[in-house]
């Protein structure tokens, strides 16, 4: 019952305007993707496009989408405006970008350590080969003078065992963190939706609220997630093992093949993203009840803890429960700005 009314919020979101979820989804897919594809240029630019650039993008391209519902026209200023609440103060952590990274460092540590333990034990047993490529790396590394061409060429030796054995160990390892890191800043999107609603909060307190839904009704959210998102996940594998089979038949280098991935998934995710932000939506509506719960709900809980240490008058409580419930939603407040002008 919950998974049908779900898809039927979802279609009903998704038939607003299907051209101007295609334009925008086009829009970002295309953008996001060409920026990742200098890194074919520069070597790890993602590491400074990724905070700066990407994010902001698809944070105003799920604004600008959320914009569809209220008939506010596709225009570039509105476009603007959209990336740019990205920078303001209520917005900040909507990705929770930091704590989704460590996270996602641990699950590449976690992979790395398992499949290259397993991966040695075999090769060391099975390939002589390999004895003596890992031999020479250690020598490489120990010599502070050597570069990434010295690096890649010690690869390349000993019939590219050493090549093999780092994309085994590697490739699954950063797909799996980059899944996972994914997994993260999606799920967590959704409090762009809530931030707007309830306006000028403490990032901390939305943070909260949002933790504090999603973890007391973790099954219901994760079966939720999965059943709208699970093709963004699927086009994800298929991109990221397409572009690493692909990238190896055109250039046998490893940061050419990963950037080559990353791309061929970019660039196949772009097709889902129409549907992306139809379906985010509709999982902040599906959730809306939860999450307006668990406001009034620690906010009482606040009120009792502010009641006990801090000794208030009712006029003082009445006042303060005033405030919480006027907030404002910061999409109107620069729409009244843009009036009043």
């Amino acid at each position: 019952m919950g998974k049908s009314k779900l898809k039927q919020i979802a279609i009903a979101q998704y038939k607003i305007s299907p051209s101007a979820s295609w334009l925008i989804g086009l829009k970002t897919g295309l953008l996001i993707s060409a920026i990742l594809a200098i890194d074919f240029i520069l070597p790890m630019f993602c590491f400074i496009s990724f905070p700066l650039l990407i994010v902001p993008i698809l944070f105003g391209s799920t604004v600008e989408h959320s914009l569809l519902e209220n008939k506010i026209p596709l225009t570039f200023r509105n476009s603007l405006k959209a990336f740019s609440l990205y920078f303001r103060q209520s917005f900040f952590g909507s990705f929770s970008i930091i704590r989704s990274f460590l996270w996602s460092l641990l699950v590449f540590l976690g992979f790395e350590t398992i499949i290259s333990f397993a991966a040695s034990q075999i090769m060391q047993y099975t390939s002589p080969e390999f004895v003596d490529a890992m031999n020479t790396f250690y020598s490489l590394i120990e010599d502070s003078s050597f570069n990434m061409n010295d690096l890649n060429n010690v690869l390349m030796m000993n019939n590219y065992v050493l090549l093999n054995y780092a994309c085994i160990v590697l490739f699954p390892s950063i797909y799996a963190a980059i899944i996972f890191f994914i997994y993260k800043i999606t799920r967590y999107a959704i409090t762009i939706y809530l931030r707007s609603s309830l306006g000028e909060v403490n990032n901390r307190f939305v943070s909260y609220v949002f933790r504090n839904v999603t973890h007391n009704n973790m099954k219901k959210t994760l079966r939720s997630y999965f059943s709208l998102h699970w093709p963004l996940f699927v086009l994800l594998i298929i991109g990221l093992v397409g572009g690493t089979i692909g990238g190896f038949f055109i250039r046998q280098d490893v940061l050419f093949v990963l950037t080559f991935a990353i791309v061929s998934a970019s660039l196949l995710v772009t097709f889902y993203l129409p549907f992306y932000f139809s379906n985010q939506e509709a999982l902040f509506t599906y959730f809306d009840n939860d999450f307006q719960k668990g406001i009034i709900n620690i906010t009482n809980k606040l009120l009792v803890d502010i009641q006990k240490n801090i000794d208030l008058s009712n006029e003082e409580k009445e006042e303060l429960e005033k405030k919480i419930s006027s907030l404002n939603n910061p999409l109107d407040d620069e729409e009244n700005k843009d009036d009043k002008k």
